[in-house]
């Protein structure tokens, strides 16, 4: 059955509050059949996919409703797991082509979902799919996400966020927060870091790690990126920084930004708008963004270096620390992930690696900065270890920019006062 005759089936099924379980199948990998072994080939192979699905029992319905879905429809609510995962293990296996079994490269992602209380519509039901399936392909092949109201919940809760940036974006209502950095040499603040807020009307404070994820999926990052620049230009044309010993600000850059061709037009654009000296600006980026811009990073760098402005790596610990990334682009400053330091607290193994980790960095040039310091301990065995600068709530949280410029002009360190 097509995609009209699902919508009319579950839409009655739910007018008429009966049970049903839905197996919804994503089939990835038939782009490449058809263009390696032709359209033909390609319909052979779907023939037997349908064939697999129309197996497991006469009562079970099977809908086609795009054209790499298929959807069984069950109408009950009993445990039909076993069907999951004989749809995978059969991907395991080759498919025949012509009598010839062929591996192929095909894997397959299933959403497996039973009605429930909150799901009113079928707008509902194709949102717990869309969003089961999308979670599914970042998890890993043949995966199998079981969906509930709780995925409804973060779909809807998703959309809010996406009309909340949209609007931000109109209304370049995003704020700019301020978190100093602690120079151990200076003994004071040197340089600062600028975090990107969001408060909304209606959804009030909404984290960074949610919008921002968000944001990157669906490209108004670039949008925000070029906001939050020219907000920091602003504070640096209002107050000044640099009278009082602030020698960079560190912007972020994602590595949706680092991927466009004319980023560095669109971002020095902005710099020299405001007459900033450039010197002042220091480019934050990720590990893996350095991954995935590789090409085109070097570029970048080498363009903005030419202006005098420094880039930094940041999170440098997180999952899987590429050293290559340190050989390879000329960082300025190394920022070791709050995760390395909070580890050493227990864990008499993790000071022994940061420990050569920080002499590692200052052989190879490159300042290293210590994030999520929050007590005098951290700070101390840091120091020890040979980390250049401090960032975290010992010192100060991030804050907005007339308190950040107060802090820094009294040298204020939170962790000192009593």
């Amino acid at each position: 059955y097509n995609r009209n005759l699902f919508k009319k089936s579950i839409n009655t099924k739910l007018k008429n509050k009966e049970d049903f379980t839905i197996i919804c199948v994503l089939i990835d990998g038939l782009g490449y059949i058809n263009e390696k072994f032709g359209l033909p080939s390609g319909n052979n192979i779907l023939k037997q996919i349908v064939n697999l699905l129309l197996s497991f029992n006469k009562n079970f319905n099977v809908f086609r409703i795009s054209n790499r879905q298929f959807a069984i429809v069950i109408p009950d609510k009993k445990n039909h797991t076993q069907v999951c995962d004989e749809i995978v293990e059969r991907f395991k296996r080759p498919f025949k082509l012509e009598n010839i079994n062929v591996y192929v490269n095909m894997s397959v992602y299933l959403c497996y979902m039973f009605n429930t209380e909150n799901v009113c519509t079928i707008n509902d039901v194709f949102d717990i799919i869309d969003y089961s399936l999308s979670e599914a392909t970042q998890i890993k092949k043949n995966s199998i996400v079981f969906a509930s109201a709780d995925v409804l919940e973060k779909r809807r809760r998703e959309i809010e966020i996406t009309r909340a940036i949209s609007n931000a974006i109109s209304n370049r209502s995003f704020q700019v927060y301020y978190q100093p950095i602690y120079s151990l040499e200076d003994k004071c603040y040197t340089n600062i870091e600028a975090l990107v807020r969001l408060f909304d009307d209606t959804l009030g404070f909404i984290p960074p790690d949610e919008f921002i994820a968000i944001a990157e999926k669906n490209g108004d990052i670039l949008a925000i990126g070029e906001i939050v620049l020219e907000k920091v230009c602003g504070f640096i044309e209002q107050y000044h920084p640099e009278e009082s010993g602030i020698k960079a600000i560190h912007v972020n850059l994602s590595v949706v930004q680092c991927m466009q061709e004319n980023i560095y037009l669109r971002l020095m654009r902005i710099i020299d708008k405001y007459n900033i000296p450039h010197g002042l600006i220091d480019f934050e980026i990720t590990e893996s963004t350095a991954d995935n811009t590789s090409e085109h990073l070097g570029r970048i760098m080498t363009d903005f270096g030419k202006k005098g402005i420094h880039f930094s790596l940041d999170d440098y610990g997180t999952g899987y620390s590429n050293q290559s990334n340190l050989m390879k682009y000329p960082y300025s400053i190394v920022k070791l992930d709050k995760s390395m330091v909070w580890a050493c607290d227990t864990n008499p193994k993790a000071f022994i690696s940061l420990k050569y980790t920080v002499a590692m960095i200052k052989d190879l040039e490159m300042s290293v900065l210590a994030e999520g310091i929050e007590t005098e301990k951290q700070k101390e065995f840091l120091k020890e270890i040979g980390c250049e600068f401090f960032q975290g709530f010992y010192f100060s949280r991030p804050v907005p920019a007339e308190e950040v410029v107060e802090i820094i002009k009294r040298n204020k360190i939170k962790g000192e006062e009593k």
